[in-house]
């Protein structure tokens, strides 16, 4: 007689990590991720304030995300990233502005505008006024060449732009935008370098910038580090634009530098006047540099900060993104036109040689 055992009811044991083995798992999946996200680690890290733990942070990164790309594990993320928008951009992307100076912008206690360098304007009432340089209209076969970007704010200027320019037909755009950038630290992306190579390769008529986002912490001078809103920090960054300016101006381009946006809140607001304050005083000591205010563009009827404003239809459309600094694709359309609309009167009336008009060959 067969004795047939019926099965235990109890459900099986599961047997346990030990720590060790805890830990050991812990210690792994963190040397994973450690080893996949090393180059945008070290990118923060880069990004970071000046100190022991900057250097620190950059000293253990730097090895390890080398090693990184040496092997190709950072492809999957830098494929996730461009998937999403997160990294450097599209990068080869293929309302009527308000001009005048504006009230003046109060800057950070004890900060002042750098003294003018010499390079001011003569007193107007003395001044001889050149007349419109000779330009030829934009056609097919002689398109106006136009190069647009800056840092995040200016992503879907650029892309918008590119649109926009696609669809006249007479206009060639090159885009290029990069998050987490300004003019504050070059050691981490160097815009005058990065520009130049776009200009020599592209040889833009036309440069339209704008950045400024995250410019608003403490440079690095011949003297030492200068904390943002200081008078030693103002001068230094004036110098920074200035330079640049005149890098694009000596090359006989057409600048059109973009002011920053109206922000949602109100400190972070006034630190972004503070950089448009200098962005506007170095344009004006500069035949072919041009500044577009963009605050009254992307604000209300009473100037304030607004999330949703109307589209060229009329149509109230979300303008701005949810953290109140960045822009929709609405929003950069909106911003695109009218700063198109400022390039098509500068073509036109602008005293300065342009590249590849019949005045700069």
């Amino acid at each position: 007689m067969a004795v047939v055992t019926p099965p235990d009811p109890r459900p099986p044991t599961r047997r346990l990590l030990r720590p060790r083995q805890v830990a050991t798992v812990m210690l792994t999946g963190l040397l994973l991720a450690l080893v996949l996200n090393a180059r945008d680690m070290e990118r923060s890290a880069q990004t970071s304030p000046f100190g022991a733990r900057r250097d620190v942070a950059l000293a253990l990164l730097g090895p390890v995300s080398r090693v990184s790309q040496a092997l190709g594990l950072d492809r999957p993320r830098a494929a996730l990233d461009a998937a999403l928008g997160h990294d450097q951009g599209p990068g080869n992307i293929g309302v009527e502005a308000n001009l005048d100076a504006g009230p003046t912008v109060p800057l950070l206690p004890g900060s002042s505008l750098p003294p003018s360098s010499g390079r001011e304007n003569p007193d107007p009432d003395t001044r001889v006024r050149p007349g419109p340089t000779p330009r030829p209209a934009w056609t097919q076969q002689d398109p106006l060449h136009l190069w647009v970007g800056g840092d995040s704010v200016a992503g879907f200027l650029s892309i918008e732009m590119v649109n926009l320019a696609q669809q006249t037909g007479v206009i060639q755009a090159h885009g290029h935008y990069k998050i987490s950038t300004g003019l504050s630290r070059p050691d981490y992306y160097d815009w005058p370098e990065h520009l130049a190579a776009d200009a020599a390769a592209y040889n833009p008529q036309v440069v339209i910038f704008c950045a400024g986002t995250n410019d608003d912490q403490p440079l690095q001078t011949a003297s030492g580090i200068a904390d943002f809103g200081t008078g030693a920090w103002i001068t230094e960054y004036s110098h920074r634009v200035g330079a640049m300016m005149d890098m694009l101006v000596a090359e006989h381009r057409l600048v059109v530098w973009v002011g920053l946006p109206v922000m949602r809140a109100a400190d972070f607001n006034a630190r972004m006047s503070i950089i448009d304050s200098i962005d506007q005083a170095q344009a004006s000591l500069r035949p072919g540099v041009t500044f577009v205010d963009s605050r009254p563009i992307m604000a209300d009827l009473q100037g304030h900060y607004s999330d949703y404003l109307p589209d060229a239809s009329g149509q109230l459309t979300l303008m701005r993104a949810e953290d109140g600094i960045h822009l929709t694709p609405a929003g950069g359309t909106r911003l695109a036109a009218a700063v198109l609309d400022v390039v098509r009167g500068l073509w036109t009336t602008a005293t300065v040689p342009v590249v590849g008009t019949p005045a700069a060959r």
